[in-house]
């Protein structure tokens, strides 16, 4: 792991939430709420916006694989 990098474990502590929430999101088990966002916003730098961009395409892809 490159020392810039954050275990799972340390990106929670990060965003103050469970280890379990940030893997069932690593996963794809859940995804990015708007509170989530600005959370990851603070801790990573990029903005809310663009992580709600993301889940938003990564949902879209889901559901368009549903129908394909």
């Amino acid at each position: 792991m490159a020392s810039d990098e954050l275990t799972t474990t340390e990106l929670a502590e990060k965003l103050q939430v469970s280890v379990a929430s940030v893997s069932r999101i690593l996963n794809g088990k859940s995804d990015v709420t708007p509170r989530m966002a600005l959370k990851l916003q603070r801790v990573l730098g990029r903005s809310a916006e663009s992580w709600l961009a993301m889940q938003a395409e990564y949902s879209l892809a889901k559901e368009r694989a549903l129908y394909e």
